[in-house]
Parts: C-alpha cells; sequence; structure tokens
C-alpha cells in the first residue's frame, strides 16, 4: 500500500501535471490539524511552474483544478485544493483522515 507521500508524488508524473520546467523543484509537507488532530493536510509545493499555467490559472481556476480533483477523489482524499504561490510557485493540497 502506497504512502499519503507517494502518492503525492505520484502526481508529478501524472499528463495534467506537467506545468513545471524540468526538472521538477518540490517539496512535501505535513500538518496535523482538526479538533482531534484528527485531519492530516498534505501539501506538494512545486517551486518551478510554467508562466503561461499560472495565467492559465488566474483566468479559470476550475478548469485548471479540475484533473487535480478528480485524481484526489480517486484516492480516497476528502478535500484538495490548488493554493497559489509567489515566483511561479504552487501548493497541491490534499486533506486526509489519520
Amino acid at each position: 500500500m502506497q504512502t499519503i507521500n507517494e502518492k503525492m508524488l505520484e502526481l508529478l508524473d501524472k499528463p495534467f501535471m506537467q506545468i513545471f520546467k524540468s526538472p521538477a523543484d518540490y517539496e512535501i509537507l505535513e500538518e496535523k490539524s482538526g479538533s482531534n488532530r484528527d485531519h492530516l493536510i498534505v501539501t506538494l509545493q512545486i517551486k518551478n511552474i510554467k508562466n503561461e499555467y499560472i495565467l492559465k490559472l488566474k483566468q479559470n481556476y476550475q478548469e485548471c483544478a479540475k484533473d487535480f480533483d478528480n485524481w484526489a477523489i480517486k484516492n480516497d482524499f476528502i478535500s484538495s485544493q490548488i493554493l497559489g504561490g509567489e515566483d511561479n510557485t504552487l501548493s497541491f493540497e490534499i486533506i486526509t483522515f489519520t
């Protein structure tokens, strides 16, 4: 069985994630949250996103996030979102139960 971090790294190979300049410059962050710390927030932060994707995301978030959301649902995560950043950085965040 794959760990959550392994699943997040799997994202880098998905066709819809060909949005960064090679090689990928990324890090994975984890944070416990919730009233009983029963949620795990895992973020894949990619630092070298192509300029055209940043513009596309700003123009139509729903269209850009669709494939990521579908991937998250398929992997039984309870929530997913793409968070903007500075200097061509995006964070792909999922939330799951621990």
